[in-house]
């Protein structure tokens, strides 16, 4: 089986979907509690998610589980774009700091060209 880039594991064709609880509640802002009665999901959109317990593990209907993972690719592509965007508007911001900010104005062009790159 492999990861995805968000950490979900795809298998095989006919393999049952594994939803990471972890992505479930920071990525999708569910609740997961452990009760008397077993898992409860508390979806933010969907509310109560049907699970049942089966060896110990939590169980729902494949589609739930693929509409979960769906749900989870979907934020996770967003929030990547998001970053991304602020990652550049960072470097254009530090850029136009050492170009107009009155602190590098003695400092050779070479030099700054050099300043808020990564090596």
């Amino acid at each position: 089986m492999a990861l995805s880039p968000t950490g979900v594991i795809i298998g095989d064709e006919g393999t049952e979907p594994i939803v990471p609880m972890g992505l479930l509640t920071t990525v999708l802002g569910c609740e997961i509690s452990w009760g008397t009665q077993g898992l409860e999901v508390l979806h933010p959109q969907w509310g109560r998610l049907e699970v049942t317990v089966e060896d110990g593990c939590p169980v729902v209907l494949q589609e739930v589980a693929m509409k979960l993972i769906q749900q989870i690719e979907s934020k996770a592509k967003h929030m990547a774009k998001i970053l991304k965007m602020d990652t550049s508007s960072e470097a254009m911001w530090l850029r136009r700091l050492v170009e107009e900010h009155p602190a590098f104005q003695g400092v050779p062009d070479e030099i700054k060209s050099q300043l808020g790159t990564s090596r």
